[in-house]
């Protein structure tokens, strides 16, 4: 149960490393191609919104499944 707590984090430094990493590297192509830069900027902002995206809804999941074994308050009324 602990190394739940711990899992954010190690997931932001990822992103954190990868969102460098393109930054360097598109920096770095565009000396030889500024059109190249874009399209990589935007294929690595969508790739880590994707990834932020899944990330919350595996949360959210587990988040769930704990609630449903645990519930704490009934669920609202339609």
């Amino acid at each position: 149960m602990s190394e739940d707590s711990g899992q954010p984090s190690s997931r932001r430094v990822v992103m954190v490393a990868a969102i460098f990493a393109a930054i360097f590297f598109c920096a770095g192509l565009l000396i030889k191609s500024p059109e190249m830069c874009v399209d990589l900027a935007k294929f690595v902002i969508i790739n880590v919104m994707s990834l932020f995206v899944i990330t919350k809804g595996i949360e959210q999941v587990k988040g769930n499944a704990n609630a449903s074994s645990q519930p704490s308050s009934p669920p609202p009324a339609a």
